[in-house]
């Protein structure tokens, strides 16, 4: 049986725009509707209105009683709701016609706990008082898909009921109403709704339609600066500390939100009401304040109240603006801020060790975007599969780097998993399998021909679920367009988890760090102890191991030929299709450090060989210039000093505003000139570098290989091109 949706619409002398409204509803797709209209006492043809459709359509109910404001009428309405689902609908605004079809499928796909939309807004005739453009961004919902409710969410969203389909249940269950007398009746609602979910659909499409008129509250306020509506829009944050108040556990829950909301809406009273009454203003807030603080000592022990009082100071220099990055011109201020927050998050996290009775909510703690710290998610999300096919991304040293972080990733986890030779891939889209993709910048279009094996492995409808660790993506719709409800995508920078949910609202994405973040540098410096036993080679592996370390060799002689041509700056830039340095070629010397060796990643041992061998060769130089990405990870996990040149698409500098702030010596540059003349400062005053790399015998080499735990197999593609 189809779910049915409430529709309530408080009607009050709007005869002119009535009938538009109700037809936009009795002619939805979706026909499982309860039309709720409420005549809140009108004195022109509404009511008549009301009646005529009611005679009409059996599915409209018309109440008519004395007026007692939009938000009694509400409230009137919600007294006769049997749907599942209800929505607010203003009555001189109206819908699109697959509204509710729409939101139909929301809920049953999703299992949200509301949908908001975006609107569109139209003048009606004569007003003159708005900025459309301004009222347009603030009516437009500015993400896509689903997302875990926090304060964020609801600040970022503008607080109207009409934009927003609600649960029924969630409004009975806890007795959700408007503010009867009140002006800006929805905050209250809405901020009260979002306080009681968990989850919620968001769509950029224009599903309403919202008209703009000079007698509206927004318009009155707009033209006439008053203490009346000042008032009534800080009377709503006190209903809304109210309905939690008698509460000790919603109350603590809730505690952060409280505090922090009545910061933002007294700042934006002030602008609502007279210069001459900022004073009374000021008043009622330090009355709110003092009311909430008496609340917190009535139900906090010792622990929460320092916990509070440090909160209470971070959060009053947060909103003045102290750490507003923009406004820190030196590099004293910059790190006094990194400072002064890591110390406050951590004296949190001690406070709450001490207060596991009472259920905090750390929602305003949380950033919009989710963000996994310390790869904690992703090991959750590993650990639920635990059996799984990695696919690692075959290419040059920097994918090399990341296919060991991965490897010692999954060992430090105890999982088990095997890995994909793509020089067979065709046999995994056939296998009901678990997958996960080793990630890096692969998927940008710039490599549209080199992904499209992986892509046809990821179009597989046999797969069960796939997990794609921290990746770039930039122009590359034809993958988007691929991943569904089994994705669980790991974006490394905030562009692309911007762009990835622009285009998909099916997969799950989360920003995290590079995975080459997470490699010990320990590990490169470690001697490997004879293991002859360990494993045993046969005579077809020593004849391929031979290949192997010819190949190895020929690296090292490569990366010694670079050593002996450059000083102590080590100045490593691309080559290939995402090279941005081409008239300066004479200036600077073009060696592209990460394309001297490259694989399939797809043999551990080899891997770890060559990582090891890529650090020593990054810890042969003072300092590393450099436009690639994991080159300037490796030498930062070195302490090394770092110059990064940003590429076209601002990769390098995402992933490093995103993972790497705690690097103090890396320095990105725009200007490829200004890193020349940086560049030109150090080479005349440096030496050749005299530093060469010791070739490992034969016998090392096969030491080393067989050191590695869970061998999965010799490198079986050798590059001729190098």
């Amino acid at each position: 049986m189809q779910s049915m949706i409430s529709v309530i619409i408080p009607v009050y002398n709007v005869d002119r725009y009535l009938r538009q409204c109700l037809d936009s509803v009795i002619n939805q797709t979706y026909k499982n509707l309860e039309i709720i209209l409420v005549d809140d006492g009108s004195t022109d043809n509404s009511g008549k209105i009301c009646d005529e459709y009611a005679l009409k359509d059996n599915r409209i109910k018309v109440i008519h009683k004395q007026n007692g404001g939009l938000s009694d009428a509400r409230n009137t309405g919600l007294k006769y709701v049997s749907g599942e689902f209800c929505h607010f609908l203003d009555s001189d605004d109206y819908i699109d016609y697959h509204l509710y079809e729409q939101s139909i499928k929301v809920f049953d796909n999703f299992k949200v706990d509301y949908f908001c939309f975006s609107s569109k807004s139209f003048f009606e005739k004569g007003s003159d008082v708005y900025n459309k453009k301004d009222i347009d961004e603030y009516i437009f919902v500015k993400r896509q898909g689903i997302y875990g409710v926090n304060i964020n969410i609801g600040l970022n969203t503008n607080i109207h009921v009409w934009n927003k389909i609600f649960k029924t249940e969630i409004i009975n269950k806890n007795n959700l109403h408007f503010i009867k007398g009140l002006l800006y009746e929805d905050i209250f609602f809405v901020w009260s709704y979002i306080f009681l979910s968990k989850k919620a659909y968001f769509s950029k499409e224009y599903f309403h339609n919202y008209r703009i008129r000079n007698d509206s509250i927004m318009g009155k306020t707009i033209k006439n600066k008053m203490l009346k509506t000042g008032i009534d829009h800080m009377l709503n944050w006190y209903e809304l500390f109210k309905s939690f108040s008698n509460n000790k556990k919603s109350f603590i829950t809730n505690y952060n939100s409280l505090f922090y909301l009545l910061n933002i809406y007294y700042d934006t009273t002030k602008k609502m009401v007279p210069k001459k009454d900022y004073m009374y203003i000021e008043e009622l807030k330090n009355k709110y304040l003092l009311e909430i603080n008496n609340c917190k000592n009535k139900y906090c022990n010792i622990f929460n109240k320092l916990y509070f009082k440090i909160e209470k100071i971070w959060y009053f220099l947060l909103l003045k603006d102290v750490f507003n990055l923009n406004k820190w011109k030196s590099k004293f201020r910059y790190y006094k801020q990194k400072i002064i927050t890591a110390v406050y998050f951590r004296l949190q996290i001690f406070f709450m060790r001490f207060c596991k009775n009472n259920n905090f909510d750390n929602r305003i703690l949380e950033i919009e975007t989710k963000k996994d710290t310390n790869n904690k998610i992703i090991c959750d999300e590993l650990q639920k599969i635990n059996n799984f096919y990695f696919l690692p991304n075959r290419g040059n040293l920097g994918d090399m780097a990341i296919a060991t972080a991965c490897y010692k990733f999954f060992d430090l986890l105890n999982l088990e998993y095997n890995v994909i030779d793509m020089t067979k891939y065709e046999q995994y889209i056939e296998l009901p399998v678990n997958i996960v993709y080793g990630g890096g910048g692969l998927f940008t279009k710039y490599y549209r021909q080199y992904y499209q094996e992986i892509l046809e492995i990821f179009k597989s409808k046999k797969l069960q679920k796939v997990i794609v660790l921290p990746a770039s993506f930039y122009e590359c719709d034809d993958v988007l367009e691929v991943f569904d409800e089994r994705f669980t995508v790991f974006c490394r920078e905030k562009q692309s988890y911007n762009y990835c949910l622009s285009k998909n609202n099916k997969a799950q994405f989360i920003l995290a760090d590079d995975m080459a973040l997470s490699l010990n540098v320990k590990f490169t410096e470690s001697k490997t102890k004879i293991c002859n036993n360990v494993v045993k080679i046969s005579q077809s592996q020593k004849k391929e191991l031979k290949k192997l370390y010819k190949y190895y060799t020929c690296i090292v002689c490569k990366y010694n030929g670079a050593l002996r041509k450059s000083n102590n700056i080590g100045c490593f830039f691309r080559t290939d299709k995402e090279a941005i340095i081409d008239e300066n070629k004479r200036k600077i010397s073009l060696i592209d450090l990460s394309l001297i060796a490259n694989s399939f990643c797809a043999d551990k041992s080899f891997t770890y060989i060559m990582i090891k061998l890529f650090f020593k060769v990054l810890n042969s130089y003072g300092f590393i210039v450099t436009d690639r990405l994991h080159i300037g990870i490796c030498a930062a996990l070195l302490n090394k000093k770092v110059y990064i040149l940003d590429n076209k698409y601002k990769k390098l500098s995402n992933v490093l505003e995103n993972s790497m702030s705690k690097y103090p010596n890396v320095k990105l540059y725009n200007n490829i000139s200004e890193l020349i003349n940086e560049i030109d400062k150090f080479n005349s005053s440096n030496k050749k570098n005299k530093a060469r790399i010791n070739i490992l015998s034969f016998n090392e080499f096969v030491n080393e290989w067989k050191s590695v735990k869970q061998n999965f197999g010799l490198e079986k593609i050798y590059w001729s091109e190098i």
